[in-house]
């Protein structure tokens, strides 16, 4: 699926893109009316979705004094292995 407006967020500033998707990822984005599109957006701003994924803490134990005890009951866990 090819998509295209005149005003798309790309390198820090609104400009007239293409965005090529194909299975819901982002694969490739091109110079505005450059391919055939499936949907032309005109002047509305395309722009990427900004996620906010934290945690303030899980099953009674709050994550801001990240003791040991909260992080063993599933606060947010990175363990790496050497």
């Amino acid at each position: 699926m090819i998509i295209q407006s005149k005003k798309v967020y790309f390198e820090e500033k609104l400009q007239p893109k293409q965005i090529k998707i194909q299975k819901d990822t982002i694969v490739g984005v091109f110079n505005y009316e450059t391919y055939k599109v499936d949907v032309d957006y005109g002047s509305n701003i395309i722009m990427p979705g900004l996620i906010d994924v934290h945690n303030h803490g899980y099953n009674g134990h709050e994550a801001n004094n990240a003791t040991t005890l909260g992080l063993r009951c599933g606060v947010i866990i990175y363990h790496q292995r050497v």
